[in-house]
């Protein structure tokens, strides 16, 4: 399984993967956000391949490391960074460590994502919307 063709969103608990304050610029954290049924586009997503890009920004997926508390953010795209590149199968890894998923702080509006090590939470649960 990977991330479906066209545009889609997130989701975790109700809450959706979101750009916060809707910014376009490199370096903002990617947060849990209750979903937005107009000017969502901070909530939307497309797959190239292994690359997320966010629809409103268009910059990509991206962690700092492919360590263990690396925060979510958006950045510009950098062709072939590990850092930007995930799989999705029902969890999300970076592809270059599937020992490693985005998991959520918590299941509240304005939690944070990071990498952690896979342990089957349900802060580590992503459904494709």
């Amino acid at each position: 399984m990977n991330f479906p063709p066209g545009v889609f969103s997130i989701g975790l608990g109700g809450l959706v993967l979101d750009v916060r304050g809707n910014s376009n610029e490199p370096g903002t954290a990617i947060i849990l956000w209750t979903p937005k049924q107009e000017g969502n586009e901070n909530q939307k997503w497309i797959c190239d391949g292994v690359v997320i890009r966010n629809l409103r920004s268009g910059l990509v997926l991206s962690v700092p490391s492919l360590s263990n508390g690396a925060q979510l953010d958006q950045q510009i795209s950098s062709s072939g960074a590990e850092t930007q590149q995930f799989v999705y199968n029902g969890s999300i890894s970076p592809l270059a460590d599937l020992n490693l998923v985005l998991g959520a702080q918590s299941q509240e509006a304005g939690s944070c994502v990071s990498l952690m090590p896979r342990n089957g939470s349900d802060l580590q649960q992503w459904e494709i919307i």
